[in-house]
């Protein structure tokens, strides 16, 4: 007991000696939070004294670690690599030469049996988004575009991106944005008696030169200036944009029936019921796709049945609840719109458009939503190339921007003449297609050499070690940087989990000072050995699934393939779809808009903004904690930046005529990050919330170091 005194009293006392060294220090916590730590320290009891102390040194410390060692948050090893030489299609022969020697082995590395579960669960992760995305364009194009449009679409453009593309980890698909595009330029033909379709398709040769014409002058090195001010600001519209319009459909039935109510109408009690009905179908089915997402963590189950569930909950939830809306006792509640589809998965028109008929002055008129249509495809296809390139992934270090959106172009062409939705690089279903064909570190053996020690265990796993350090090792010098370090530790899990950066960087840096025997500040193949043989031994057993490190990816081409062909392959039942309802659809929306904006910092800090006490605040938290670093002021002022770049991008969605130019004030973003942010923040501060732009030249020289 007197020693549990002993303890307290101490660090009460050191709790006075950092309040004193916190308020003489300006380096790291602002004199706002000066005052809020102070204040706290005297008020409190010795016990949450203590507990602040913990806090404030332990913010003290990570923001020391980012201003000595300025750790990527973004990966900015995964940004695209300059050419030797700018002229014009120097970046594309690269590419070319970079993936040509195996291109013939990314077929035959997807001959094995994990294709085979990846493919069954990637379609019918694929088919809801195209459900969705096809009802939702049937309905805004009153029909010229809709679900066998955009089945035919994702299908073939899939199947040509996995056997042409640089990259074939990377899925296209319909994305939220591409359809609020579509939407705005059917809204601006048809009042106007522009014919759409053909509109349409000279708009998209036209965007297809300018992704063609990127390409081939090297314009992809530019997607370094997108940092995570532009990504996260982009990612709150797209995930906003998914929300808006599922319950813009939604509420829209509930003001028809009200009107209906109110005028007397024969229908009134009918379509009253049947726009309720509609809602408890969407958020019904929201919640099936929660549900089945949120089991992946949970305790409950064996850890094969919870990916089992997780993996095809979506798909099983549209299901579902189809089923049950046409039920006997369903329908006698209430009958609710369902998908328009024809009889026979076939168009009600000719495939190629008669884009010739279209005169001249209209033409050349697509040329400008053709520009914003690029800029919108250059922004999201980079962006997501870079997340699948990302090295925590641990794919093979051969990332080909150049080539991808020169294939994107060419897709883009293609679908525009046949009158197809058109298709970009898809972020969920990329991520997802790594995962599925992710290798996992077996547990078995490290209980076989425990006994003998790590050197036994060295012996045992020599190749696998080999294997990661090879991955692990970017530059190819034989050595991990502590860069790469950060890189290793950082690696998602099978559930989709990643440490946090700052934490990543304290634990390389004790990796580096226990096993850099050399002291150079570099692992060598026998010290990265004795890392990770020593994690091996210390580790508890586990499954694989609940968290076991990733050994290696197998990047093939034949995955991505079989998944759209047997996407294409659903045009034979798509009648079968009609069953479905619209509402069940807009839960889909409401889904991945809520999905697609996990982990969002901007949207993180703008709750942590309402809490009122920085005790209150989680400091395991990345978005939370920097409150604690720089104080309220300027956090406010960046995240208030981003919220008006965020309201200036809904401005002119929603504004007539101005729904196409969305796309340029996503390109502003980037030019914002570049000049008027380093003149509103000091760099430590955009370090803390913000990721650097990395030039090439600086990449280099770290990498060399």
């Amino acid at each position: 007991m007197g020693r549990g005194r002993g303890v307290v009293a101490a660090v009460a006392q050191r709790a006075e000696t950092v309040t004193a060294v916190m308020m003489n220090s300006s380096h790291f916590i602002s004199a706002a939070a000066h005052s809020h730590v102070a204040a706290t320290l005297r008020a409190v009891s010795c016990t949450s004294a203590v507990l602040a102390v913990c806090t404030a040194a332990k913010a003290q410390k990570t923001l020391a670690h980012h201003r000595d060692h300025l750790w990527p948050v973004g990966d900015p090893q995964a940004n695209p690599r300059k050419a030797k030489s700018d002229r014009p299609f120097s970046g594309l022969v690269a590419d070319f030469r970079l993936r040509q020697p195996t291109y013939w082995a990314d077929w035959r590395a997807g001959v094995c049996v994990k294709t085979v579960g990846a493919t069954l669960f990637l379609y019918f992760a694929c088919l809801a988004p195209v459900v969705a995305f096809g009802g939702a364009l049937q309905v805004a194009t009153q029909g010229q575009l809709g679900i066998v449009e955009t089945i035919l679409s994702r299908g073939m453009c899939g199947m040509v991106y996995a056997a042409l593309a640089g990259q074939p980890m990377t899925f296209i698909g319909p994305t939220g944005l591409t359809l609020t595009f579509t939407t705005a330029l059917y809204s601006f033909t048809s009042p106007r008696g522009i014919p759409f379709l053909p509109m349409y398709a000279w708009v998209g040769l036209w965007t297809s030169m300018f992704l063609i014409l990127a390409a081939v002058v090297n314009l992809a090195v530019l997607i370094r200036y997108c940092t995570r001010f532009t990504e996260e600001v982009f990612n709150s519209f797209l995930g906003t944009t998914y929300l808006w319009t599922a319950a813009k459909a939604l509420s829209s039935d509930l003001k028809a029936a009200a009107r209906a109510a109110a005028a007397g109408a024969a229908h009134a009690a009918s379509a009253s019921a049947s726009a309720l009905f509609a809602v408890l179908l969407g958020l019904s089915t929201f919640s099936l796709c929660e549900w089945s997402s949120a089991i992946a963590t949970s305790r409950y189950g064996s850890p094969a049945m919870r990916s089992l569930v997780a993996d095809f909950g979506p798909a099983a939830a549209v299901a579902m609840v189809s089923a049950v809306s046409m039920a006997p006792f369903s329908r006698l509640l209430a009958e609710v719109p369902r998908l328009a589809l024809p009889a026979a998965g076939a168009l009600e028109r000719s495939l190629l458009v008669p884009f010739w008929t279209l005169s001249v002055k209209y033409r050349l008129l697509a040329i400008i939503p053709a520009f914003f249509l690029a800029m919108l495809f250059f922004l999201d296809q980079n962006i997501t190339v870079r997340t699948v390139n990302s090295p925590a992934n641990k794919l093979q270090p051969r990332a080909t921007y150049h080539l991808d959106l020169f294939v994107l172009g060419l897709l883009t062409g293609c679908t525009s003449i046949l009158g197809l939705p058109w298709m970009c690089a898809a972020t969920v279903e990329s991520i997802n297609h790594i995962r599925s064909m992710t290798e996992y570190a077996d547990s078995s053996p490290r209980r076989e050499a425990a006994a003998e020690g790590s050197n036994a265990l060295i012996n045992l796993l020599e190749p696998q070690f080999r294997a990661q350090f090879d991955r692990a090792d970017v530059d190819g010098n034989g050595f991990l940087s502590a860069e790469e370090v950060v890189a290793i530790l950082r690696a998602p899990d099978r559930d989709g989990k990643q440490m946090p950066s700052d934490q990543a960087a304290r634990q390389a840096a004790e990796v580096l000072r226990q096993y850099d025997l050399s002291g150079d500040g570099r692992l060598q193949f026998e010290e990265f050995a004795s890392w990770r043989a020593t994690v091996r031994s210390k580790a508890p057993a586990a499954a694989p699934s609940s968290g076991g490190e990733v050994e290696t990816v197998v990047e093939t081409r034949l995955s991505g393939f079989l998944v759209h062909a047997m996407v294409l392959s659903t045009l034979t039942f798509v009648s079968r779809l009609k069953v479905v309802p619209v509402a069940v659809v807009h839960g889909v929306f409401f889904y991945l808009g809520k999905k697609v904006m996990i982990g969002n910092q901007f949207l993180e800090r703008l709750r942590a903004l309402a809490v009122p006490l920085p005790t209150n605040l989680d400091t395991e938290s990345e978005s939370e904690r920097s409150l604690l670093v720089l104080g309220r002021p300027s956090v406010f002022m960046f995240t208030g930046l981003q919220l008006a770049c965020l309201a200036t991008l809904w401005a002119l969605k929603l504004t007539p005529g101005l729904g196409m130019v969305f796309p340029a004030a996503i390109g502003i973003l980037m030019f914002i990050r570049a000049q008027l942010l380093p003149r509103l923040f000091t760099r430590r501060q955009l370090s803390v919330v913000d990721t650097p732009i990395w030039s090439i030249r600086r990449r280099a020289v770290t990498q060399k170091s």
